[in-house]
């Protein structure tokens, strides 16, 4: 359960080789997050069984790549297992949405793909296909820079920073209001 630290500059008297780190902390967020998660759902959900159907999909997805997540530590995964594991883990939470399928084309492409009226693009059963490829994509981004030290914490800073420019420019216009 623990494993050397890239760029670090061993201690006095130490050898390289002997200092080590815990590398599979993260089942201990991933437990404190589900935990929370599950006693923030009695006081949410209560009365709403649709909400909790997608609810406990994404609980069960999450626990699903924390559960991933701490093989990988443990067991050292394979990078074919790494690319197929995030596929079932998202399945539950695939299976359960029950909202649109269209994505809004970017206005600077809808001149030239379908004419200025066009805003949407439904993509139906593909749009599944397409979000289970995308969790693939996200975890195994972040997964690769896990051994380099500050680029996993950076590369999600990143993205958390484009997600709120996101609804910062579409105030009340999210992903709640597509069709």
């Amino acid at each position: 359960l623990c494993g050397r630290d890239l760029n670090k500059v061993g201690l006095k008297g130490v050898a390289d080789d002997e200092l080590v780190v815990p590398e599979s902390l993260g089942i201990v967020a991933g437990a404190v997050f589900m935990v929370v998660a599950i006693f923030g759902q009695a006081l949410m959900f209560s009365q709403s069984p649709d909400k909790l159907l997608e609810y406990n999909a994404g609980l069960l997805s999450i626990c699903f790549m924390v559960l991933l997540g701490f093989a990988d530590d443990v067991l050292d995964l394979p990078w074919r297992y790494k690319m197929t594991l995030p596929t079932f883990a998202s399945l539950p939470l695939l299976l359960a949405y029950s909202g649109g399928t269209a994505i809004l084309i970017p206005s600077f492409l809808r001149p030239y793909l379908f004419g200025p009226a066009t805003n949407l693009l439904d993509l139906g059963y593909f749009y599944h296909v397409y979000m289970g490829l995308l969790a693939v994509f996200c975890t195994n981004s972040i997964n690769i820079l896990a051994g380099v030290n500050g680029l996993e914490v950076g590369q999600s800073v990143v993205i958390a920073a484009f997600v709120a420019l996101h609804f910062r420019a579409n105030p009340g216009g999210g992903w709640g209001s597509m069709p």
